[in-house]
């Protein structure tokens, strides 16, 4: 799932303005923002499952997942001068602190995940 969402964020990122048409009630900023909070989740949950150096380590998971979200974010917003459209600082922003939430989020539900577990073993 991971793989696919990174796959589809490329896409419709380089993707030329003219052949996709965003919802003209949807603020493009809030687009990004929710796609990578999806992005970020599904990263850090990656990069826990797949043992990087450093990935039990919760603060280094998180940092492994952020520089993955921020890399291609920055890429992405450098690349879409190729296709018409123009590199956004605001957009960029908008990813960052998508990854971040949703890195958040999926620490918060991994460790839920853990004492759910935890507590069941011990009853």
């Amino acid at each position: 799932i991971w793989i696919a969402v990174s796959i589809t964020l490329v896409v419709l990122s380089l993707v030329s303005g003219s052949k996709i048409q965003v919802a003209s009630t949807m603020n493009d900023k809030v687009l990004h923002l929710a796609a990578y909070i999806v992005l970020g989740f599904l990263s850090f949950a990656a990069v826990r499952s797949l043992n990087l150096p450093g990935s039990s380590n919760i603060l280094l998971a998180g940092l492994w997942s952020f520089g993955y979200c921020v890399a291609i974010g920055g890429l992405l917003e450098l690349l879409q001068q190729l296709t018409g459209r123009f590199p956004d600082i605001v957009d960029f922003a908008a990813d960052a602190g998508g990854a971040v939430i949703g890195i958040s989020f999926s620490w918060i539900v991994l460790r839920l995940y853990q004492l759910f577990i935890k507590k069941q073993k011990e009853d």
